[in-house]
C-alpha cells in the first residue's frame, strides 16, 4: 500500500473517532492525503477545517501560484458571461484574483452582476490567527462571486458617482459593509471593482451621490 493510502486510512479511522461518519468519509480522507502530500501537514490540515469550496478555492489558488499559471486579459475575456470569484491579490501589478471554474486569472477593473458577497467564518479566523493555507499563512475567505460581465487590466479608476463604496477588514468585520453607512451589504445587483483605496462598488446606493460622501472624508 502506497503513502497516500496508509495516511487516508489513518485519517478515515480519526474522522470515525472524531465522529465524522458520512458515505464520503474516506474520500474525504484521501482528499487530506493528497494535501499532505502535496503541501505538507499544517496546510492539509488548515484545508481540512473549511468548507469544501472555500478549501478548494484555496487549493487551486495556492497551486496555481505555484506554478505560475495565473491567467490574464485578454486570454480571460473569455470568461465574460460565466460565473466567478473576485478576491483581492495584494499585488502591486494586479488588483484581483478572479476564479473560474478550476482557473484563476488577473485583473484591474471588473464588473459582475447578481453578486453575492460572502466572509467565510472559519477562513477568517485562519487569518486573524495566521494559520492559513496560503504561503503567507492566510485564508481566501472574503470573495465576491457573480457573473462576470467586463474584466480589463485598466488601471484609471473610472467616475464613480451614484455607486455605494464597499469594505471588507477581517480585523473588524464580520462581513462586507457600506464605506458610508456601515451597513452590512451581501447582495448586490451590480458591482464595480477598481484599483485605488476602497475597491469595490455596489449599485443600490443608500445616498444619492457615494463618491462625493467618500470623497468629502478623505478615503479617495
Amino acid at each position: 500500500m502506497n503513502t497516500g493510502l496508509k495516511t487516508a486510512d489513518t485519517l478515515s479511522q480519526w474522522f470515525a473517532v472524531s465522529g465524522r461518519h458520512s458515505e464520503t468519509m474516506h474520500s474525504a480522507a484521501i482528499v487530506v492525503a493528497d494535501d499532505v502530500e502535496e503541501f505538507g501537514l499544517e496546510t492539509a490540515v488548515a484545508l481540512a477545517e473549511l468548507p469544501a469550496d472555500i478549501a478548494r478555492l484555496n487549493r487551486s489558488y495556492r497551486r496555481i501560484v505555484a506554478q505560475r499559471t495565473l491567467r490574464k486579459v485578454p486570454e480571460i475575456f473569455e470568461w465574460c458571461g460565466s460565473p466567478v470569484q473576485v478576491f483581492l491579490r495584494h499585488d502591486e501589478v494586479y488588483v484581483f484574483a478572479v476564479a473560474c471554474g478550476d482557473f484563476i486569472g488577473m485583473a484591474n477593473q471588473l464588473e459582475l452582476t447578481d453578486a453575492a458577497f460572502v466572509v467565510d467564518t472559519t477562513g477568517r479566523q485562519q487569518t486573524l490567527q495566521q494559520s492559513g493555507p496560503l504561503t503567507n499563512f492566510t485564508t481566501v475567505h472574503a470573495f465576491i462571486s457573480g457573473t462576470l460581465r467586463r474584466i480589463s487590466d485598466e488601471t484609471e479608476i473610472p467616475e464613480l458617482s451614484g455607486w455605494e463604496p464597499v469594505i471588507y477588514r477581517p480585523s473588524s468585520c464580520e462581513s462586507f459593509a457600506s464605506a458610508v453607512t456601515g451597513r452590512s451589504i451581501h447582495r448586490s445587483l451590480r458591482v464595480l471593482m477598481v484599483p485605488g483605496r476602497v475597491k469595490v462598488w455596489c449599485s443600490e446606493s443608500e445616498i444619492p451621490n457615494a463618491a462625493l460622501a467618500l470623497s468629502s472624508r478623505g478615503l479617495t
